[in-house]
Parts: C-alpha cells; sequence; structure tokens
C-alpha cells in the first residue's frame, strides 16, 4: 500500500504447486538389420522428475506384430525410473519397417510417444561347412567353433530344421577379450 509517499506492504502471498514430469531418454530407436527369425533387444528409460507419481500404459497392440516392449504397464513413483526393454522381432524381410508415435498413456491425460526403426535380412549363406557321415540309425557329434570379436556376450538361439538333427536351444559366447586365449568357444551338435 502506498499512502503520502510511504510504501507498506500488506501481506506476502506464496504458493507451491506438485508437478508430473516424465519422460523418456529416447523418442526414437533404430535397431539396423535384424536377420529373419531372430530378434535384438534395446533399452530406454522413463524418468520422472516430478513430485507426483503416476500410471503408464503402452498401446501393445500398436507395437505388433514386429515389435514388443516390456514391462507394458506400471506405476512410476516420483523421482524414479522405469527400464524398458523394446524387441525387434521381424516376421518377413523388408528394408523399411518403422512404426512412429507408439503412444504411452500417462495417468492424466498425458501421452508420450516412441517411433521404431528396422529392417531385415535374410541370413548370410555360412562360410564354412560341416559334413556329417554316419551309420544308420547311430549318431555322430562334430564341434563347431565360434568366436566372439565384440565387447558383449552374445545369447543365441540356433534354428535347427530338421527331425533328425539335435543341438542346444542357446549358445552363449562370451567375447574373446573376456575368455581364456587359450581355449575357443565350442559348441556340439549331433
Amino acid at each position: 500500500m502506498e499512502c503520502d509517499g510511504a510504501v507498506r506492504s500488506l501481506l506476502v502471498v506464496r504458493g507451491s504447486s506438485q508437478g508430473l514430469e516424465l519422460s523418456l531418454d529416447q523418442e526414437y530407436i533404430t535397431f539396423g538389420a535384424v536377420v529373419l527369425k531372430s530378434q535384438a533387444t534395446r533399452r530406454i528409460v522413463l524418468s520422472n522428475s516430478g513430485e507426483l507419481g503416476a500410471r503408464f500404459q503402452w498401446d501393445i497392440k500398436k507395437f505388433q506384430p514386429e515389435f514388443s516392449i516390456s514391462p507394458v504397464s506400471g506405476y512410476i513413483t516420483a523421482g524414479s525410473e522405469v527400464t524398458f526393454d523394446v524387441t525387434f522381432h521381424p516376421r518377413e524381410t523388408r528394408t523399411d519397417i518403422h512404426y512412429e508415435n507408439l503412444p504411452c498413456l500417462i495417468e492424466g491425460n498425458k501421452t508420450l510417444t516412441l517411433t521404431l526403426f528396422g529392417s531385415c535380412v535374410e541370413l548370410q549363406s555360412t562360410k564354412e561347412v560341416v559334413n556329417f557321415q554316419c551309420q544308420v540309425r547311430s549318431t555322430q557329434t562334430q564341434t563347431i567353433h565360434l568366436s566372439n570379436k565384440t565387447n558383449e556376450i552374445w545369447n543365441l538361439h540356433p534354428i535347427i530344421d530338421g527331425e533328425h538333427w539335435r543341438g542346444p536351444e542357446v549358445i552363449t559366447v562370451e567375447p574373446t577379450s573376456r575368455a581364456n586365449p587359450m581355449r575357443s568357444p565350442t559348441t556340439h551338435w549331433s
């Protein structure tokens, strides 16, 4: 208030509000080329830098048939993060597979979107041929040496065609830098 040149404060108004602030660390994911009948997984993180928690729900039908995400739904608390695994499992050979603006519905009428890109290629012909020769009603086992020259562990899911062939369902191949240089990773097939 101002009176006769003197200014006096009558009252002070103060306030605060609580809000929901969610964001994805990536809104676009590129998977690159993935071999037909195999899959690739990438991770994204949902962060809540607000003061309130909220429920989230991905519209999983829009991811199908070539992509999936896990978890599909849940609750994120204030100041926390949720990690999602996004998997690309192409069904047919195509050079340009993209799904745009896949929605994640957030409690309170907010929506986040995700766009996914990838391509699907045929399996390249193998460099090495392994020949099996054995008597009828007997088996033969051979060893195949696998070398992983990357920095990450490979978890391979071999595709075995034919009723008379057997092999492991999953093969774990350590990076060459982690493996004992005197011993190459091997797998047995029969």
